[in-house]
């Protein structure tokens, strides 16, 4: 068992187990521990990450309460392996370098602030702290560097695709 705690989202007492398959008894005695945990730490809710396919312990959690609330979809081949076709911009469309992007305070404010407002509404079952678009624009501006990203996001009458 693995216990975690996460400042950004503080409702939840965040857990992993690799559980063999046991019996019933075994399980309700993890969740047990776990909810008495999550109480100790003021959590009103637990969370799990877990990975398919799922063990018997997580089929059973899913069966006692818990339902997924996420998927994420990774590609399970390298990227250099990775064809895609050539990038047509059609009128009314831009594509803006994240260089770009943090050279305009418009459009980095822009992409802050609906960067901010998506993980907010993807994250209702785990509310993040209320938290001001300056500082989830350090946390994105860290998280950023370094790294690929693709945002699209409808705006007026056209797409705006940003390529990090």
């Amino acid at each position: 068992m693995a216990y975690s705690n996460n400042p950004v989202h503080p409702h939840a007492q965040g857990f992993s187990a690799y559980v063999p398959n046991y019996s019933v008894h075994i399980y309700q005695s993890i969740l047990k521990d776990v909810v008495t945990i999550a109480q100790r730490n003021n959590c009103d809710r637990i969370a799990t990450l877990q990975y398919l396919p799922l063990t018997t312990f997580e089929r059973w959690l899913l069966n006692n309460q818990f339902s997924c609330w996420r998927e994420t979809v990774m590609p399970s081949v390298l990227l250099d392996k990775i064809q895609l076709a050539e990038l047509s911009i059609k009128q009314g469309q831009h594509l803006l370098t994240l260089r770009q992007i943090k050279q305009s305070d418009y459009w980095w404010k822009t992409l802050i602030k609906k960067s901010h407002e998506d993980y907010v509404a993807s994250h209702l079952v785990n509310p993040m702290i209320k938290m001001a678009d300056s500082n989830w624009a350090a946390n994105t501006n860290d998280a950023a560097d370094g790294h690929t990203c693709c945002f699209s996001y409808w705006r007026s009458n056209s797409f705006l695709h940003i390529f990090i």
